[in-house]
C-alpha cells in the first residue's frame, strides 16, 4: 500500500473539520452581534424620554376646542386634562394621536388644558395650554306690538353673550316664503333689545327674524299682520283705484273689474291728486294678497314724477301698474301703495 495515498484523506478530514468549526464560530458571532445591536437599540430608546412641545389651540366652537401638539417617538399615548380657568375640578381624555377635540364646554369661557405624554405606563412632564370657546347667544321671546298699518315694534330676550343683533322683517307669500324685500336694522353691542320698523305695507302677513351677531347663535322669529290701510299719504290722495283690462286707454273714466280671468294680464289704475313740485318723484306699487294676507303678486314702477307740469303745484293724474291675475280661483285683495305706504285697496274674484 502507498503511504502517500493514506495521508491525503486524513488531511481532507482535518480541513473539513476546521471549516466546520469556523462556520460554527462565525454563526455564533453573527447571532451575538444581532443580539448586541438589538439590546443597544432598546437601550437607546429607553433613554428617550416621552415629551410634548408646541401644544396650541387651533380651533373652537361655542362648546368645543381643538388642540394639536408635537411629540417624541417614545410617547405611547397622551392624557389631556382640562378644567375651567376658575375651577380646580378637572376632566380628562386619552388619545394616541397628536391632537384632541374637547367637547361639552361652556360658551365664551376660558379653560386650562394639560397635555401629558405617557410612556411605559408612566406620565411625563405636561405642557399647559390656555384655551377659549366662542361666544353664544340664544334669542327667545320675540314679541311684536304697537302694530299699525305701516309700522310695528319688536322686542326680544336673549341668553348668552350680547355681541349685537340684526333684525329683519319681510312679507311672506302664500307658501310662507319670503316675498318682498324687507327692512333690516343692525343694533350694536350693548344696545337696547328693541326696534321699530316703518314703511310696511298694510294688511300683510310679515315675518320678523332676530339674529345675534355671534358666530354661534339661535335665531328668534315671530309673525304678525299689519292693520288696515290708510286712505292718504302726506298731501297725496288716491281718489279712485281698481283693476282694468291691460289694453284700457289712459283715461280718468275706466270701469273697474271685480271678476278676473285666472292667469291673465291686467293693470291697476290709480287716480292720484294732491300738490307736488314737478321734481317730486314717488314709487307706485300694486300687490295682490289672498284672504289670509299673504302676497300672491307684486309689481311696481320706480321714480314716477307726480307733477311733470310746472304751471301749477296741484295735480290730478292717472297712474297704472301692470299685474297678472292669480292662477287659482278664489277671493283676493289688490292694494295700491305710494313709497311703501298702502293707501287704497279693493277686493276682487278670480274665476
Amino acid at each position: 500500500m502507498n503511504k502517500s495515498n493514506t495521508i491525503m484523506p486524513q488531511n481532507e478530514k482535518k480541513l473539513n473539520l476546521i471549516a466546520g468549526v469556523l462556520m460554527l464560530v462565525g454563526t455564533l458571532i453573527s447571532i451575538c452581534l444581532v443580539f448586541f445591536f438589538i439590546q443597544l437599540f432598546k437601550a437607546r430608546n429607553n433613554n428617550i424620554i416621552p415629551n410634548v412641545f408646541n401644544a396650541k389651540q387651533i380651533g373652537e366652537t361655542d362648546t368645543s376646542i381643538l388642540l394639536v401638539w408635537n411629540c417624541s417617538d417614545a410617547s405611547d399615548e397622551f392624557i389631556v386634562r382640562y378644567r375651567p380657568a376658575n375651577s380646580f375640578d378637572s376632566l380628562e381624555l386619552r388619545t394616541d394621536k397628536c391632537f384632541a377635540v374637547i367637547h361639552g364646554l361652556e360658551p365664551y369661557n376660558t379653560y386650562k388644558a394639560d397635555v401629558i405624554p405617557v410612556g411605559n405606563n408612566t406620565e411625563y412632564e405636561p405642557v399647559s395650554v390656555t384655551c377659549k370657546t366662542s361666544p353664544y347667544c340664544n334669542v327667545t321671546d320675540v314679541v311684536v306690538d304697537n302694530i299699525t298699518n305701516n309700522s310695528a315694534h319688536v322686542t326680544w330676550n336673549y341668553k348668552g353673550i350680547d355681541e349685537g343683533f340684526t333684525v329683519a322683517v319681510y312679507a311672506v307669500d302664500k307658501d310662507g316664503k319670503r316675498c318682498l324685500t324687507g327692512e333690516k336694522v343692525t343694533l350694536p353691542k350693548g344696545a337696547i333689545n328693541e326696534c321699530t320698523f316703518e314703511n310696511l305695507l298694510s294688511e300683510l302677513c310679515y315675518s320678523v327674524c332676530v339674529m345675534p351677531n355671534t358666530k354661534y347663535a339661535t335665531v328668534g322669529k315671530s309673525t304678525f299682520q299689519t292693520n288696515n290701510y290708510s286712505k292718504s299719504y302726506n298731501r297725496y290722495v288716491i281718489t279712485r283705484f281698481g283693476i282694468c283690462a291691460s289694453d284700457t286707454p289712459d283715461t280718468f273714466y275706466v270701469n273697474a273689474k271685480t271678476v278676473l280671468a285666472a292667469g291673465q294680464p291686467y293693470k291697476t289704475f290709480m287716480i292720484l291728486s294732491g300738490t307736488a313740485k314737478s321734481t317730486n318723484k314717488v314709487v307706485m306699487e300694486a300687490y295682490i294678497t289672498d284672504e289670509e294676507g299673504k302676497i300672491v303678486n307684486h309689481s311696481q314702477v320706480d321714480d314716477v314724477y307726480l307733477n311733470p307740469n310746472d304751471k301749477s303745484d296741484f295735480f290730478y293724474r292717472l297712474f297704472t301698474v301692470d299685474i297678472s291675475a292669480p292662477s287659482k280661483p278664489g277671493n283676493y285683495n289688490v292694494f295700491a301703495a305710494i313709497d311703501g305706504v298702502t293707501v287704497r285697496s279693493n277686493k276682487f274674484k278670480v274665476e
